[in-house]
């Protein structure tokens, strides 16, 4: 795919679920526990990985279906391991606009397989 990530990271915004959604993580980016760095791995990595897929939806008419193995490859440039792309799914989850598609789509085991073990 190789797609530019960090130009789609500095030109795109994160939908957030809300705006108490969007006050949550920059009050977690502002925490004093998120300048480590296993933290701001799973910051960056979901940063880059929400405006990722919402790039790839909005610009290829996909689905989120379609679009969240792709674009979690593509975001990993920081080569994330598995607790900081397991706390980034749940971030997302949490705050994103498309997070309870999220949620669905990371209820069934074999997508979960492929997004902490493959990417």
């Amino acid at each position: 795919m190789n797609l530019d990530v960090q130009t789609i990271d500095a030109m795109t915004c994160i939908n957030f679920r809300d705006t108490a959604a969007k006050e949550c993580w920059n009050s977690l980016i502002d925490c004093e526990y998120f300048s480590s760095s296993q933290a701001k791995s799973t910051m960056d990595f979901a940063r880059r990985w929400a405006k990722v897929m919402q790039h790839l939806m909005k610009n290829d008419a996909k689905s989120l279906t379609e679009v969240v193995l792709p674009a979690a490859i593509e975001a990993n440039i920081d080569n994330a391991n598995i607790h900081a792309k397991d706390m980034a799914l749940e971030l997302l989850i949490a705050v994103w606009s498309k997070g309870d598609d999220l949620s669905r789509w990371s209820s069934k085991s074999e997508n979960m397989y492929d997004f902490l073990i493959r990417i």
